[in-house]
């Protein structure tokens, strides 16, 4: 995939009678918006997680030990899971994936996103270090 060209010029979670400082990044999140998203949504990998992920070619998997399951993870889910194991912040992330994709909005990335550490909680291959 190609990379996205050009700058964000607002904040997307700018709200209606506030005005955020515009975004430094190839993803639209002005830096009070970034640091809100990653106080709001760290994670910390589990203990065995970093074993339990595997990439072969252009495959991903990770293994869930809590119920033996095997997730296959596209290449957007496995670079975020890389990322997480080099301790790099949701924003840093989102920073990252927009720059090396080219697909669904900022809106949708973010919220796809989230999802997906909500899927990992679930499965038990993160935990929540603060609370929303």
């Amino acid at each position: 995939m190609e990379p996205k060209k050009g700058r964000a010029q607002s904040c997307l979670l700018e709200e209606e009678g506030r005005v955020c400082l515009p975004p430094t990044g190839d993803f639209p999140l002005c830096a009070a918006h970034a640091q809100e998203i990653d106080r709001r949504h760290a994670v910390r990998l589990a203990e065995n997680a970093r074993r339990d992920f595997m990439e072969r070619d252009e495959e991903a998997f990770v293994l869930s030990r809590r119920d033996g399951s095997v997730y296959a993870l596209n290449a957007v889910a496995a670079l975020i899971f890389r990322r997480l194991a080099d301790g790099r912040s949701l924003s840093e992330i989102l920073q990252e994936t927009a720059s090396a994709f080219e697909g669904p909005s900022p809106g949708e990335c973010l919220k796809d996103a989230v999802e997906f550490l909500d899927r990992l909680q679930e499965v038990g291959l993160v935990t929540r270090d603060h609370g929303e």
